[in-house]
C-alpha cells in the first residue's frame, strides 16, 4: 500500500478528521465550534510537552527553531509558533498544507514555514534545527519509513537540542481485524467493503496503523547521539509511547 498517497488523499477529502479521526471533525460537520476544540487540543498538548521537558531535561527557554513532523492542518505548528521564533511544519500532503497556511494567516501567525516533504531524507529541512516534534503520525507510515525519517530528524537536531516524537508499538485489534486490514490494503474493493461494515463513507482511503519495535528505536537514538531519554505512554486507538529526549553529541 503507498500510504503516502493515503495520507495525500486525506488532505484533499477530509483534513481535519484525517488529523484526528472524531466525527465532528468531518468536513460536512466541522463548525467553528469544533475547529475552536480542535485547535485547543492542540494548544493543551504543546503546553504538556515544555511542562515535561522541563521536568525532565530542565528546558528553561523555548527552543528558537521547532519541526513539527506531519503538521497536518496547523493543530499544533500554531501554538509551537506562539512561543519559539521560528517552526517548520512539514507533510507529505499538500491539501493539509493549505488548510494550514489557512489557518496560519486567520490567527494571524506569521513565523510557521510550511514545507511540503517529498523523500525519506527529509531534503526540505534546513541542516540543523532546536527541536524536533511529531504525534500521531509515524503509526500511519510503514515502519521501514518511519525508521527513515526518524534517522533524518534526529540528524538535523543541533546538539543540546530536545525531541518528542509518538510511537505506536502493538495493535489493539485481536489477529482477525489485523488480518483483514492487511488484505484491505492490497486489494481495495475489499477496503471499500470494510468501511461499509464499519459504517464509514466508502470514499474514506485507507488509514494504516503500523506498529515499531522499541529496541530498535533505542538503537536510532544512540547511533544519533541521544543519551538520554523519557517514555510517557499513551492510549490513541494503539498504544504508544511519548519519547522526550535531549541530544547529547
Amino acid at each position: 500500500m503507498d500510504t503516502n498517497k493515503a495520507w495525500k488523499d486525506w488532505g484533499k477529502r477530509d483534513p481535519y478528521f484525517g488529523v484526528l479521526t472524531q466525527e465532528e471533525y468531518r468536513r460536512d460537520k466541522l463548525d467553528d465550534e469544533a475547529l475552536r476544540r480542535f485547535f485547543d487540543t492542540g494548544e493543551e498538548h504543546v503546553r504538556h510537552v515544555f511542562e515535561v521537558l522541563h521536568q525532565q531535561f530542565s528546558l528553561t527557554e523555548v527552543p528558537k527553531s521547532i519541526v513539527d513532523y506531519g503538521c497536518g492542518t496547523g493543530r499544533l505548528a500554531l501554538p509551537f509558533a506562539r512561543r519559539a521564533a521560528h517552526v517548520y511544519g512539514l507533510d507529505i500532503s499538500e491539501g493539509m498544507l493549505d488548510e494550514a497556511r489557512k489557518n496560519s494567516e486567520k490567527a494571524q501567525v506569521t513565523n510557521v514555514e510550511y514545507r511540503l516533504v517529498t523523500d525519506n531524507v527529509l531534503s526540505a529541512l534546513p541542516d540543523s534545527v532546536d527541536m524536533i516534534h511529531s504525534v500521531i503520525v509515524f503509526q500511519h507510515m510503514e515502519r521501514a519509513q518511519g525508521e527513515s525519517v526518524f534517522r533524518a530528524l534526529l540528524s538535523r537536531l543541533a546538539v543540546g537540542g530536545y525531541g518528542m516524537i509518538h510511537f505506536s508499538l502493538d495493535s489493539p485489534y485481536p489477529l482477525f481485524r489485523r488480518v483483514l486490514s492487511a488484505i484491505g490494503n492490497k486489494f481495495p474493493p475489499l477496503h471499500r467493503i470494510l468501511n461499509s461494515l464499519r459504517g464509514k463513507p466508502l470514499s474514506d482511503p485507507r488509514m494504516i496503523m503500523e506498529s515499531y519495535n522499541f529496541p530498535a528505536l533505542m538503537d536510532i537514538m544512540r547511533d544519533a547521539g541521544i543519551g538520554s531519554y523519557f517514555c510517557e505512554r499513551i492510549d490513541s486507538g494503539s498504544v504508544g509511547l511519548l519519547i522526550y529526549f535531549k541530544k547529547q553529541n
